[in-house]
């Protein structure tokens, strides 16, 4: 989901409602359609999921009650000894 723009936004005619989104239309156009077809996401992107590192980051952060931020969870990935690529990162 792009922020600030709800995955709701269809309108009944398959179009989506853009109207006051801080959005560009383009960039929703395109965010689409890497959602229908992952292939068209970038060698980063595709990287990320294949190491499962969105998996990795997402149980630090729940495991500490959702109130972690981006410099904790990392320090916490490091002090695991996690191989991810996020815990080699600098914060």
């Amino acid at each position: 989901m792009l922020a600030g723009v709800p995955s709701d936004v269809a309108t009944a005619s398959g179009r989506a409602d853009l109207e006051g989104a801080a959005v560009a239309p383009s960039s929703y156009h395109d965010h689409v359609a890497k959602r229908i077809d992952p292939s068209r996401l970038s060698a980063r992107a595709k990287r990320d999921e294949a190491l499962a590192l969105k998996d990795e980051v997402r149980r630090v952060f729940e495991a500490n009650f959702r109130v972690y931020g981006v410099r904790k969870v990392w320090r916490e990935l490091q002090r695991e000894g996690s191989t991810s690529p996020a815990a080699r990162l600098p914060a």
